[in-house]
């Protein structure tokens, strides 16, 4: 029966190309559409949900209020209340404190180099971390040699990831062992290396240094142990001895520091937030080299696949019962011939999911040919499976499963229903039979929802040309940032020199040093006080910059 059922449908399809054409056409491009944004989206909502202790991962965050700035937050925790946090908060089973970095890492005695030493990361400033070897207790990472408690419980030593490792040895196994130096200031111990970090991991670190290194080498890398300055490159992740014990952490984190913190600047308080909203938090993200994306976005997007589909379907529905009429003898012999209403209305439904079928096998195609554009508008990389992601399989088969069940039931119906004698006179009156007056409401909706999405597209391009547009108090065109400036021993004495260079360039009409880009949400905070003794009522953010940064 379901082979006879198939074979009926594709001589119905052959039969009525043009309609088979626009049908399958229509629904190609919805189902493509829907898969690229499900691609996006899938690949957003899996950020770290690798780690096997995902839902009892937490970092804990910083809440100010004054009265001048209003609300603040802030990723940074102060040096000595992470100490009170790690004794006071029984509720952690594992808490590690991590302070962010971007030094150089020189190779000596390289191989193959003119000046006997060369940098392991191509001269481009990598991501690094001092930490504990608790981070690790907490955190999933593959180690391919060393383990955490002997690599980064002694000062001077580091672990690279397998890419580091490899630029700067040839080989990951080459490097164990090894002597490299950081910032030409520090020789460190390799004592282990581990896996590269996942694309969907909003940790990438390239390599990790000991915590004890940073203790012994605390100007060199802004280590402060005061309670008023606070860094968003201190910061402290624990893990929960269970994940319904959130709440009463919170209760205990916010006691911490209560006493320091009332010097009348505001109020201060440490909470705490789940690694599953860490991506989707602008605000708080501060994750080591990835973009945070708000659900909101991805919930916007994932609406807008639903409607570009839903349209595919109305469209489906419109031609099939517009061509009722024409259908109307085929159902009037049939059931002269003995046929029933469940037959027919089972044949109507296997014509539509061949055609679904089809239109979800050529969407796939052309979702496949479409997706290395994807990163033109995304982050998701090329690299990430499609095709052969099992839950792309699986959003095929069921995108098969709904859309012939959406778009076929109602022509079923209505083909089904003729009576045979008025049909085979040809009297079927398609005003009543073929469902006009739902058509005519198909149709509206079919293009209610295409204006919208037209209006919200004009809208989306005017704030987005409004904001490249704007009056910033300088023209961002001629404002180019050098980014990855090293700043160790030996390349801050040759800063002055570079500026000097670049300044004789005739188009160049002034340079600046700075610590960080204008608009970066990296942020330094202290107390101060200004002509007197007492500290002003609210925090200073702050960025190192030279002389020349205002002119520039």
């Amino acid at each position: 029966m379901l082979k006879t059922h198939i074979q009926l449908a594709i001589r119905h399809l052959l039969k009525h190309k043009g309609y088979a054409f626009i049908n399958i056409f229509g629904l190609s491009i919805g189902i493509a559409a829907c898969m690229l944004i499900f691609r996006i989206v899938y690949y957003e909502l899996s950020f770290d949900t690798f780690h096997s202790k995902y839902n009892r991962i937490v970092r804990v965050v910083t809440h100010d209020w004054n009265e001048e700035n209003g609300e603040d937050n802030t990723t940074g925790i102060p040096i000595p209340a992470m100490d009170e946090m790690q004794q006071t908060v029984t509720q952690f089973e594992q808490f590690a404190r991590v302070h962010s970095a971007w030094p150089t890492l020189t190779v000596p005695n390289a191989p193959g180099s003119m000046t006997g030493a060369k940098y392991a990361t191509d001269g481009i400033l990598e991501t690094a971390l001092f930490t504990e070897p608790s981070f690790f207790s907490i955190f999933d990472w593959q180690w391919l040699s060393g383990d955490a408690p002997s690599a980064l419980s002694e000062p001077n030593s580091i672990v690279l990831t397998r890419k580091i490792a490899e630029k700067g040895f040839g080989t990951w196994q080459m490097a164990v062992g090894k002597t490299v130096v950081l910032d030409n200031l520090i020789p460190v111990t390799v004592r282990g290396i581990v896996e590269n970090a996942p694309d969907n991991s909003d940790f990438q670190i390239n390599y990790f240094i000991s915590y004890p290194t940073l203790k012994a080498n605390q100007e060199a890398y802004n280590y402060r142990t005061e309670w008023g300055n606070t860094s968003s490159n201190d910061q402290a992740f624990a893990l929960l001895r269970g994940a319904n014990q959130a709440e009463a952490a919170a209760l205990v984190l916010a006691n911490v520091g209560q006493v320091q913190y009332n010097n009348g600047r505001g109020k201060r308080r440490h909470e705490i937030q789940h690694l599953q909203n860490i991506h989707y938090d602008e605000v708080n993200s501060g994750a080591f080299g990835t973009h945070a994306t708000e659900k909101s976005r991805l919930w916007v997007l994932s609406f807008i696949g639903a409607m570009v589909l839903l349209m595919a379907c109305f469209n489906f529905v419109n031609l099939a019962t517009a061509q009722a009429s024409a259908r109307a003898r085929e159902v009037g012999v049939r059931k002269s011939l003995g046929g029933n209403r469940y037959q027919l209305a089972r044949q109507f439904m296997g014509e539509t999911t061949v055609i679904v079928t089809i239109a979800v096998l050529f969407g796939a195609l052309l979702a496949q040919l479409c997706s290395p554009l994807l990163k033109y508008v995304s982050d998701v990389p090329d690299a990430l499976p499609f095709l052969s992601n099992p839950l792309m399989l699986l959003f095929m088969l069921a995108s098969v499963l709904l859309v012939s069940a959406f778009s076929g039931f109602y022509p079923a119906i209505v083909l089904s229903g003729f009576d045979p004698i008025k049909a085979l006179k040809s009297s079927i009156n398609t005003r009543t039979s073929s469902g006009v007056p739902v058509r005519k409401i198909l149709v509206v909706g079919q293009f209610v929802v295409a204006q919208a999405l037209i209006i919200g597209t004009i809208v989306t391009i005017s704030q987005m040309n409004f904001l490249q547009k704007m009056d910033l108090g300088f023209n961002p065109d001629l404002v180019y940032v050098l980014q990855g400036v090293s700043t160790d021993s030996s390349s801050l004495r040759r800063f002055e020199s570079f500026k000097a260079e670049l300044k004789r360039i005739p188009q160049v009409q002034s340079v600046s040093f700075s610590s960080d880009m204008p608009a970066s949400n990296n942020n330094w905070a202290g107390n101060f006080a200004l002509g007197s003794t007492k500290d002003a009522p609210f925090p200073t953010f702050m960025k190192f910059v030279d002389a020349d940064y205002f002119e520039t």
